[in-house]
């Protein structure tokens, strides 16, 4: 997709599906694509094959469902409530502003739940593969605040609410008026309440918006948070280094203010859910619909187009101290795995039957 084609390639993905749908499409034998034997790494299959493909074949790096999403059950099951989270642990579902009434939803969170709505509709009511939402408490005043060996009288680290009613529980930070500056500047930019309902309404128009005409009119991604503070505002280094890399802000300062903004819009949330039992259970509701056919413990390291078969093959070693490659051929193949792993596999010039999707 390119501009060229009527088609923002930066936009959101659905302004492109919408564009299609009022396209005259070529003329295809739906049996003879639906027969395609086709490999999708590091993803699910239930679109396609609730479309009518039937020879899919999942191919997993891991020896689970899931990727980045992973619970460590410590003791027990999921309702033993013994276990952690490895990965993400909660999801945010709307901002309420400080003296408002105004409840914003954070609506790319809805894909989450619209999902797993599905799959407990496709599950029946399993209670193995069922996902319930359940509050999560994101902040508690009972929440314990430990710095520097500060500890009350008894020896114990004080908790959220002793430390606001007596500050000298807390490590105190040297106030430096201009690092304050740029702050609340960074805040102003970032977390306003009006970036922060736009990202929240619609986060892909939001970023579109931003890098576009963001930072005044100077493109918001042109800049990372450190040179704009720095070698756009003439503040120093010093104080641009405290405000960026070590202040409230801290740790985003070579990255984009989209960083920022995300940040903000999310963690700005005023209420929170998170799966019943541990968030393995919604990668565990799809097993029974797509366990049969998903190969664990591929971990692809090269695509090749076969010219001579118009055909995709994809090799693998089953251990990484073996010298010969595993392979399989595919007539298409769908690589959405991370592009951190996709980035280091070897591919040839060109592969026209893979398709990235990451």
């Amino acid at each position: 997709m390119s501009n060229a084609s009527g088609i923002d390639a930066e936009g959101p993905w659905f302004d492109g599906v919408e564009a299609l749908r009022g396209r005259e499409m070529d003329p295809v034998n739906a049996a003879q694509a639906k027969a395609k034997h086709v490999a999708i790494v590091g993803a699910v299959k239930l679109c396609l094959n609730m479309s009518g493909f039937p020879n899919l074949e999942i191919v997993e790096a891991g020896q689970r469902l899931g990727g980045r999403v992973h619970t460590a059950y410590l003791e027990g099951g999921p309702y033993d409530y013994q276990y952690q989270e490895m990965g993400p642990m909660r999801f945010p579902v709307s901002i309420q502003y400080t003296g408002t009434n105004e409840t914003i939803p954070i609506n790319d969170m809805k894909l989450v739940f619209q999902l797993a709505d599905i799959m407990n509709q496709l599950n029946e009511g399993q209670k193995n593969y069922t996902v319930e939402f359940i509050p999560w408490i994101q902040e508690s005043p009972n929440g314990l605040h430990y710095f520097s060996g500060l500890k009350n009288a008894d020896g114990l680290p004080p908790t959220a609410k002793e430390v606001k009613s007596n500050p000298k529980l807390a490590l105190p930070v040297p106030a430096d008026p201009i690092v304050g500056n740029i702050t609340d500047l960074i805040s102003d930019i970032a977390c306003s309440p009006k970036t922060m309902a736009a990202a929240a309404k619609n986060v892909f128009t939001a970023y579109k918006a931003f890098i576009n005409t963001g930072l005044g009119g100077l493109g918001g991604d042109d800049w990372s948070e450190f040179a704009y503070v720095h070698n756009h505002l003439k503040y120093s280094l010093n104080a641009t280094d405290q405000a960026v890399n070590a202040g409230e802000f801290g740790g985003f300062g070579g990255n984009s203010l989209w960083d920022v903004i995300y940040e903000c819009e999310y963690f700005g949330a005023t209420t929170w859910r998170t799966i019943d039992g541990g968030l393995n259970k919604l990668p565990n509701s799809f097993y029974p619909h797509v366990g049969p056919i998903t190969a664990m413990g591929r971990a692809i390291e090269r695509a090749e187009f076969l010219s001579d078969s118009d055909q995709v093959r994809l090799s693998w070693k089953e251990k990484y101290t073996d010298i010969a490659y595993k392979d399989k051929t595919y007539d298409y193949a769908i690589i959405s795995a991370p592009f951190s792993k996709v980035r280091s596999w070897r591919f040839p010039n060109t592969s026209k039957n893979s398709i990235g999707i990451d």
